[in-house]
């Protein structure tokens, strides 16, 4: 056997090789993992030729290096990014992402001002050393973000490795990326002017808080159920503006700070720094989409909104799921409540009628049952009167906040702050101090509020809860679509010195663990959606993932806590294709030092030997490599085929390996063939099962042929 060559340890060797090569794929692996391009509509020239026209005169002015893809995307604003092919290294790919609502927002002299902002960045006009850090800057923290990611051993390892150096980075760099913000948007101004500058900046700033407030004033979550981010501005931005409210808007705007880590400056920041004062901006004649796209606007928006549904991962579209049972079920109660007239409701009846009518409807909708619930001197009454007659303008409404905080308890928190935002909005800083105080003096209170139902800590004391039946029931009718949901507990926790307050804990068990689980930022992502699903049904209860919380074992011997288990999976149809795609990863990274091991021992070919042999045998099993690499990377019928492809191929060159030189490697045949639990959904397993013996009968046929011509 080819094994046992004279003087030669090539047995040993072998084995040490495959290890030290799967190592070293793993690594090799965890550095060239590359960043997916974003996500989006991507534009053709042919789509908007004067808006390709525009992207290339600001180019060539600026300086800046070719932009390879110009994308429309959901998100409010815009922004250019770079991504290197493999991680850390490779060639780099430049792309300009357009939030589609902002389009919708702002005139074509400021989308010209907004790519001229963005290219700047690219730009070294501007200083290199800032370009450089920008760049940098941006790789790094989407390599880490990546590495977090993905849940694996090697790549945890080194995300904890580097995420150590990121942070003394991140902060290090931090303030020439806000300085890069600043001089990005001095290199537009010198092209469009500081005005038209100012006036882009103001009215993005503006557009977040038109939209939500369209939604929840007059529309609630009924009118946008469907729809998504672009059509849900292209709806707001209908409603005629006013100048009053965008005057508060500004002031409100003005007076926020970033959130932590941003780097971009606060408004009033960059505007200063332009040497322009603060205004709101003047009604747009024709907007940016309705100039570049034409009539394909309404068409363009639903693309774009279709491809932030297609973005969403299984976890997010099971949860939109849920919600819209919630809403289906809210609305039904709804009805069932409005049968009772107003004044014979009861307080609780009234309560929840308000609450489902504003989720559903909009707060101006439930004005009248707020007013009826405060002519009973019920606090929330009060609070929904005052906090939708200030969002109207209405400066009554703070009696009735003022009312709410004398009768203290959280909802006079709420309304201090609601109050404290308008007066600044107002401008009235004088009159909002008073509410400030009023935040400040409660501050201890709320933090010991938010901090009992934020954190669960396993010293904590849990006990039984003591929610109602009904309430426990519409819980687990959010999970019965929600299939990454594997089991529920609903507990109480006991705050020693505040025995009053009421903080109830959801937790969730996700239905896969460690790196055979799911990404992080899904976990993160489907965690936050089923807050907010959790929320419209009491705002009392905290969704926690307890996946690895070491308490775990302490819920689960509460008694009661179990309110929810999901049926068990299709073993056929769910299970065995998830873990044959993992099968299908440990054939590549075997695969991979495999092909290594046959390329040394061909470099290294016997005088006397057919060298032809080698190549034969190297060139499938670098076919194989490739195909399940690329098979990984996706989940549709064709994907799943190639798997097939590449896993029966390779059983069947180490099956031919060990007939013509009883290669060891055989013993490896039973993993390797797990593999092909992936069948493809959408095809007959007789035509899985023709692919695979297909595949391996030619690796079979390959390999003796190479035998044949080795030998002569």
């Amino acid at each position: 056997f080819w094994w046992r060559s004279e003087g030669h340890p090539t047995g040993l060797f072998a084995g040490l090789f495959i290890a030290l090569g799967t190592l070293a794929f793993a690594i090799l692996h965890s550095f060239t993992v590359s960043s997916p391009p974003p996500r989006g509509v991507k534009l053709a020239r042919g789509d908007a030729p004067e808006l390709f026209d525009l992207i290339d005169e600001l180019q060539t002015a600026l300086k800046v290096a070719p932009i390879d893809e110009v994308i429309l995307v959901a998100d409010t604003h815009a922004g250019c990014e770079q991504r290197l092919r493999f991680g850390l290294f490779g060639p780099t790919r430049r792309y300009i992402l357009l939030g589609m609502p902002s389009l919708l927002a702002v005139s074509s002299g400021e989308l010209r001002a907004i790519l001229a902002h963005e290219l700047g960045h690219l730009s070294r006009d501007g200083g290199a050393t800032r370009a450089w850090a920008y760049g940098v800057r941006e790789s790094w923290v989407r390599f880490l973000v990546t590495l977090n990611e993905r849940r694996s051993l090697t790549a945890g390892l080194f995300a904890r490795i580097f995420g150590k150096y990121m942070s003394y980075f991140a902060r290090y760099s931090f303030v020439l990326a806000r300085q890069q913000e600043v001089s990005a948007d001095r290199a537009a101004a010198a092209l469009c002017g500081r005005a038209v500058v100012a006036d882009s900046l103001v009215r993005l700033s503006l557009l977040d808080r038109v939209v939500d407030r369209a939604i929840g004033m007059t529309s609630g979550i009924t009118a946008f159920q469907g729809s998504g981010p672009a059509a849900q501005t292209r709806q707001s931005l209908r409603a005629p503006n006013d100048p009053d409210q965008l005057r508060r808007d500004l002031n409100a705007v003005l007076a926020s700070e970033p959130a932590t880590g941003d780097v971009h400056p606060p408004l009033g920041e960059r505007l200063a720094a332009l040497g322009v004062a603060p205004r709101p901006p003047s009604p747009t004649e024709r907007s940016a989409a309705d100039r570049y796209f034409g009539a394909r606007v309404d068409e363009l928006c639903a693309q774009v909104d279709e491809a932030w549904r297609m973005s969403w991962h299984e976890g997010a579209i099971a949860v939109v799921a849920a919600v819209k049972d919630q809403v289906a079920t809210s609305t039904a109660e709804l009805e069932q409540l409005a049968k009772t007239p107003i004044d014979e409701s009861s307080l609780d009846e009234l309560r929840r009628r308000a609450q489902l009518t504003e989720w559903l409807h909009g707060a101006i909708a439930a004005e009248p049952l707020y007013e009826a619930l405060a002519a009973r001197d019920a606090p929330v009454g009060h609070l929904g009167v005052g906090r939708i007659r200030l969002a109207k303008g209405d400066i009554s409404g703070l009696a009735s906040l003022d009312h709410v905080i004398e009768l203290g308890g959280e909802l006079g928190i709420e309304a201090a702050s609601e109050a404290h935002e308008f007066l600044v909005a107002q401008g009235d800083t004088e009159k909002a101090e008073r509410y400030r105080e009023i935040l400040a003096k409660n501050a201890a209170e709320m933090g010991e509020v938010l901090g009992a139902r934020g954190a669960l800590r396993t010293e904590d004391e849990l006990v039984a809860h003591d929610l109602a039946a009904e309430l426990v029931g519409d819980l687990t009718k959010t999970f019965v679509r929600v299939s990454p949901v594997s089991r529920a507990y609903l507990v109480k926790k006991v705050v020693a010195d505040r025995p009053e307050l009421r903080a109830y804990f959801l937790a969730v068990v996700y239905r896969t663990v460690w790196f055979f689980g799911h990404e992080q930022h899904e976990v993160d992502a489907l965690t936050s959606r089923l807050q907010e699903a959790i929320t419209s049904i009491s705002d009392e209860i905290t969704v926690v993932c307890v996946n690895r919380y070491a308490g775990r074992k302490k819920i689960e011997s509460v008694d009661g806590s179990l309110v929810y288990v999901r049926r068990p999976e299709a073993v056929g149809r769910e299970v065995l294709p998830r873990w044959g795609r993992r099968a299908q990863t440990l054939d590549l990274v075997l695969a991979v030092p495999y092909t290594l091991m046959y390329i040394y021992l061909v470099a290294n070919l016997a005088p006397g030997l057919n060298p032809i042999a080698g190549p034969i045998v190297v060139a499938p099993l670098i076919a194989i490599v490739a195909v399940l690499f690329w098979a990984r990377r996706g989940d549709d019928t064709n994907r799943r085929i190639g798997g097939l492809v590449g896993v029966g191929a390779l059983v069947g060159m180490v099956a031919g390996a060990y007939v013509t030189e009883g290669e060891w490697t055989f013993m490896l045949t039973p993993v390797l063939a797990l593999g092909l639990l992936r069948p493809p959904a959408n095809a007959p397993r007789i035509l899985a099962a023709l692919v695979v013996a297909a595949a391996a009968l030619a690796g079979l046929a390959v390999r003796l042929f190479a035998h044949l011509v080795l030998v002569g």
